[in-house]
């Protein structure tokens, strides 16, 4: 069976990370893993966002879960020019997302999407709790 989740988003050390993972089957493989962090603007703050392509950030010809188990994690900074950000990441509510695309011999075999509601600094989220695909 096929499923996803998000187990935890930090912020701290001048960086965001989100950590999750993707359950895959026999044969299956994900050729296209996008992450997304919104963070509203409020108090008269703007907003924030992250968008990352989870695979482009990995070294060329390595594994894209080197643990074999589907875990990710993705680490980027929290200011500046990092990156896939925009604007400045702070304390409180935010979304975290994903989006797999999963292929079974070579064939596109289901979409996986999910998101989470998370309070930063630091959201340890459910990680029984499993995504299916949509």
């Amino acid at each position: 069976m096929r499923a996803s989740n998000i187990q935890s988003v930090s912020l701290a050390g001048g960086q965001v990370t989100i950590v999750g993972q993707v359950t895959l089957g026999p044969d299956d493989e994900v050729k296209l893993l996008h992450v997304w962090l919104a963070q509203p603007g409020y108090d008269g703050q703007a907003g924030a966002g992250l968008a990352i392509d989870y695979l482009a950030t990995r070294p060329p010809g390595s594994e894209p879960f080197p643990e074999g188990n589907g875990k990710f994690e993705v680490t980027t900074p929290v200011q500046g020019q990092g990156a896939g950000v925009v604007g400045d990441f702070c304390d409180g509510p935010a979304t975290v997302s994903a989006i797999a695309v999963v292929y079974n011999n070579g064939v596109i075999a289901e979409v996986l999407e999910w998101s989470r509601l998370a309070v930063l600094p630091e959201a340890q989220l459910d990680a029984t709790a499993q995504g299916e695909a949509n």
